[in-house]
C-alpha cells in the first residue's frame, strides 16, 4: 500500500516509511539467520540427514516422529492447531463457512452460462445435400457482466466454430456465431471497470477484487489495466470526434495543470472544454499545449 501511494505521489513521509519498514525487515532477517546458525552449531552428531536413510514406513507412515531439534516437534504440532483451524472452527460457524465457500468457489474456473453453437447449413450449397458431419475448429469464452433493472449479474457465453462437412460431396463449411467476438471481456464488464477507475478513483487492486468478490470471477489488477486499454481504444473515434467539435466551436476554454510522472518525469495535463463537452490531453511541455 505504502509502496503504491509513493510512486503515486512521490510524498517524502512516505519514503521514510518505506525505508524504516524495510530497514526493520532486514533487521529481523539477520536476528533470524543468527539464530539458526547458533542452533545448528550447537547440535552434535549428524548434522544432515538424507531421505535415502528411511524407510518407507518412517516417512509415510502414521507411526510417532523423533525431530533432531525440539522446535521442529512444535511446528510440527501447530499443523494440529491450523486443522483445527480450517476444519473444525470453520465447519462450526456459518459464517466463517460462507467465506471459506466463497474463496473456494472465486478459487474456480468460471464456467459458462449459456453456450452458442451454430447449426448446419440447410442445404450444401454445391450437391444440395442435406447431412453433415461437424467438428469444432475454434471456441471463445466472452466474460461479461449483464445491466438489468434489478441489478448486475455475471453473463458468461462461450461461443462455438463449426466446420460442416456435406456428407454426399464433402464440401466444407466453416461457420462462426454471428456475435463472435475477437474479445475475451465483454462491454458490460469494460464499462463497469472503467466506471470504477474513472469515477469513483478506485485503485486496480481494489475494482479487481470488489469484482471477483461480488461476481465469482477470478481476475488481478493486471486485467484491470488492461481492460483500461480497452476503453481507451473503444473510444477513441469518440475522443476525436469531442475534439474536433470543441476546436471548431465558437467558444474554447483551455487550461493545464502540471504532474508528476513515475521516474522523477513532468508533464502537463491539458483540458479543452466548450462548456458542454470536455477534452483532456497530455503533454511533456508547457510550450507545446
Amino acid at each position: 500500500m505504502w509502496r503504491t501511494e509513493w510512486e503515486n505521489t512521490h510524498d517524502h513521509k512516505l519514503k521514510q516509511q518505506l525505508i524504516i519498514y524495510n530497514s526493520d525487515d532486514c533487521r529481523a532477517l539477520s536476528l533470524v539467520t543468527k539464530a539458526v546458525s547458533k542452533l545448528c552449531s550447537e547440535q552434535s552428531g549428524k548434522a544432515i540427514v538424507f531421505d535415502s536413510n528411511f524407510s518407507d514406513t518412517e516417512t509415510h507412515g502414521r507411526s510417532r516422529r523423533d525431530f533432531l531439534l525440539d522446535d521442529f516437534q512444535a511446528i510440527n504440532n501447530a499443523a494440529y492447531w491450523d486443522h483445527q483451524r480450517d476444519m473444525v472452527y470453520v465447519n462450526s460457524s456459518r459464517r466463517l463457512k460462507t467465506i471459506s465457500k466463497r474463496q473456494a468457489i472465486s478459487s474456480q474456473k468460471v464456467e459458462p452460462n449459456r453456450v452458442i453453437d451454430p447449426v448446419a447449413p440447410n442445404t450444401c450449397l454445391r450437391c444440395g445435400e442435406k447431412s453433415f458431419s461437424k467438428e469444432k475448429v475454434g471456441e471463445r469464452t466472452v466474460y461479461d457482466l449483464k445491466f438489468t433493472k434489478r441489478g448486475i449479474s455475471r453473463d458468461v457465453v462461450k461461443y462455438v466454430a463449426r466446420e460442416f462437412h456435406c456428407k454426399s460431396c464433402g464440401e466444407s463449411t466453416k461457420v462462426y456465431p454471428s456475435s463472435w467476438s475477437n474479445r475475451k471481456y465483454g462491454q458490460g464488464f469494460v464499462a463497469y471497470s472503467i466506471y470504477h477507475v474513472i469515477h469513483l478513483c478506485l485503485l486496480q487492486r481494489t475494482i479487481a477484487r470488489s469484482i471477483n468478490e461480488l461476481f465469482g470471477f477470478s481476475i488481478s489488477e493486471t486485467t484491470v489495466h488492461h481492460i483500461k486499454s480497452i476503453a481507451a481504444d473503444f473510444y477513441t473515434n469518440t475522443c476525436e470526434k469531442i475534439k474536433e467539435r470543441i476546436v471548431t466551436g465558437k467558444l474554447v476554454h483551455a487550461d493545464e495543470t502540471p504532474i508528476k510522472l513515475k521516474g522523477g518525469n513532468e508533464g502537463y495535463v491539458w483540458v479543452l472544454t466548450n462548456m458542454e463537452e470536455a477534452f483532456f490531453f497530455f503533454t511533456g511541455n508547457r510550450s507545446r499545449g
